[in-house]
């Protein structure tokens, strides 16, 4: 019976391959793809498959395993096996053709218009194989006969002399199948020549956009090497900013410290004018004790002789002045002792208002330089990420060209 869209099965270890002979055959068949023996059983129950191609080395089995199961349990499916030069030598093709656990076989590596043409005959095969229908008028040992008979007439056509009419028709026939076919094959051939070539261009394409995408990356990466170069020179000269506010505080103890020195010299100024007024009393008491002899002597005034064997005028006006004298020196010192602890204490402001401006600022400039460093960090990595990625697609890409180029060759 004809068959309007066949349905085939492709059990291939390389799926890379299997996908290139699904890819030959999709525009007439319906293709399923299967990687191990044991996906078979699952997709031909499922779907009704019509011809089965399989390689002879399979991860879990191998193909003559494969098509015996087939034979006893679907042996309406057209089965062929594909073999290297290696399976070749170590199975025997023609007695696994002579029990029929295959229909034919193929050699890699394979020739798109020998493959197209095997299965062109394998589906006109499977006609003849078509199972029984479920509900038959025959009993099984007719069914038998009648699928014998069907075979045998289809191998006597085949081999019918070349001298009668009907084998001339025949002749004739498959000579202008053959120039089809032979057609068929070099569109075919064509065909993929130019698929092949689409996908080149478009992998070379993509490799191009990658290689440029690269290159853009390469100078982003310089860049941010830069500006990393740029936040290490920042840091540095957070550094010397760091040393300055070390010396700016070094500074700022010794000042403390000469303050403290002023201070105890004031101090000490303060005692000795407290010592000096205690002086001056003393001598004011003298000349208050002298003012009281003179007011005795109002009373009983003594004689000239006795005043100056008991006071002498002259040394305690000498005296008062040298005192006054002191007094206004030590005054004049604290005065000025006063201006110096004042400037000090000014300079002492000033220094603490600078260095709270250059903390802060430093402060300002550190977390700003962190920032940016952090920033800078996280681009990078970022970077490095999508180098990697495009690196490795990259990569990936030209195993594929190769894979291509070599299916092309």
């Amino acid at each position: 019976m004809a068959v309007e869209t066949p349905s085939l099965l492709i059990v291939h270890q390389n799926p890379n391959m299997a996908k290139t002979l699904a890819t030959l055959l999709s525009e007439d068949y319906d293709i399923y793809i299967a990687r191990q023996a044991s996906q078979v059983s699952q997709i031909i129950e499922s779907t009704a498959i019509h011809l089965v191609l399989a390689t002879q080395q399979l991860p879990d089995s191998t193909g003559l395993v494969l098509f015996s199961e087939l034979r006893r349990n679907r042996p309406h499916i057209v089965r062929i096996l594909i073999v290297d030069a290696e399976d070749k030598r170590n199975i025997d093709i023609g007695d696994a053709i002579s029990r029929e656990v295959i229909h034919r076989y193929l050699e890699e590596p394979l020739t798109s218009s020998i493959f197209l043409e095997a299965v062109r005959r394998g589906i006109q095969l499977c006609q003849n194989l078509e199972p029984p229908p479920e509900h038959s008028d025959l009993p099984p040992d007719a069914e038998q006969e009648d699928q014998g008979e069907r075979l045998e007439a289809a191998s006597e056509e085949s081999m019918e002399e070349p001298g009668s009419e009907a084998s001339a028709t025949e002749a004739s026939e498959a000579e202008s199948l053959h120039h089809a076919g032979q057609a068929y094959g070099s569109m075919q051939q064509e065909r993929e020549r130019q698929q092949a070539l689409a996908i080149i261009e478009e992998k070379q394409t993509r490799i191009e956009n990658l290689e440029a995408i690269q290159k853009q990356l390469i100078q982003e990466k310089e860049e941010l090497l830069d500006r990393l170069v740029q936040a290490q020179k920042e840091n540095m000269a957070m550094t010397v900013l760091r040393q300055e506010n070390v010396r700016l505080t070094e500074e700022n103890t010794l000042l403390k410290d000469e303050r403290q020195s002023f201070e105890q010299r004031i101090a000490s100024l303060e005692t000795q004018s407290e010592e000096l007024r205690g002086e001056l009393e003393g001598a004011r008491g003298q000349l208050s004790s002298l003012g009281m002899l003179q007011d005795l002597g109002s009373v009983n005034v003594p004689t000239p002789a006795e005043l100056r064997e008991t006071v002498d005028p002259l040394e305690i006006y000498e005296k008062s002045a040298e005192w006054c004298m002191q007094f206004t020196q030590l005054r004049k010192l604290c005065s000025i002792l006063d201006l110096k602890v004042h400037r000090a204490d000014q300079e002492i402001s000033e220094l603490h208002e600078q260095i709270a401006g250059l903390r802060t600022q430093f402060d300002r400039e550190k977390m700003g330089l962190m920032k940016k460093i952090s920033e800078y960090e996280e681009q990078y990595h970022s970077f490095r990420q999508e180098l990697e990625a495009q690196t490795a697609l990259c990569d990936r890409l030209e195993r594929e060209k190769e894979e291509l180029a070599g299916k092309l060759l």
